[in-house]
C-alpha cells in the first residue's frame, strides 16, 4: 500500500517519557486501590462519603447512571473501536488501526482475566473494581488521543 505511514510511532520520541510516566502513575493507583479494596464486599466509610451525594444527585433521575455508563457498554465502544480504525486506516496509520483495535480487548482480558479475580471486590453479589464499562471507556479514550 503505496502512501501508508506504517513506520511511523504512535508517539512522538518527545512525548514517550511523559507516556510512561503517566502509564506507571496510573498502574501504581489501580495496584494501590486494589491493595486497599480486596476482597471487601461491604462499603466502608469512604464508599459512604461518595456514594451518598451521587444516590441523592441521581435521585429523580433514575435512568441517568445507566445514560452515563452506557459509553463504556459494549455497542458503543465496538462503534467507536471501528470508526477510529477506519479513520486510522484512511489516514495511513496501520499502526493506529491495530492499537484501535486491539486497545478494549486487551484491557477486557487484564481486567476481566487478571485483575478482577486477584482484587475481588464484590458489591450485591457482583465483583465491582475495577470496573469493566470505566476501564472499556478509558482504552478508547487512550486509544482516540
Amino acid at each position: 500500500m503505496e502512501g501508508t505511514r506504517s513506520g511511523l510511532p504512535l508517539l512522538a520520541a518527545s512525548a514517550r517519557p511523559r507516556a510512561g510516566v503517566l502509564l506507571a502513575g496510573c498502574a501504581v493507583l489501580v495496584a494501590v486501590l486494589g491493595i486497599l479494596f480486596a476482597h471487601h464486599s461491604t462499603a466502608d466509610v469512604f464508599d459512604h462519603a461518595v456514594d451518598a451525594p451521587v444516590i441523592t444527585g441521581f435521585a429523580g433521575h433514575p435512568n441517568l447512571a445507566l445514560w452515563l455508563a452506557y459509553p463504556g457498554s459494549m455497542v458503543p465502544a465496538v462503534v467507536l473501536t471501528a470508526a477510529l480504525a477506519i479513520g486510522c486506516l484512511l489516514t495511513g496509520r496501520r499502526r493506529g488501526a491495530v492499537l484501535a483495535l486491539l486497545a478494549v480487548p486487551v484491557t477486557a482480558v487484564i481486567t476481566d482475566w487478571l485483575l478482577k479475580p486477584l482484587v475481588h471486590r464484590t458489591y450485591i453479589g457482583q465483583v465491582v473494581y475495577p470496573s469493566g464499562h470505566t476501564e472499556t471507556i478509558v482504552a478508547v479514550a487512550a486509544a482516540v488521543t
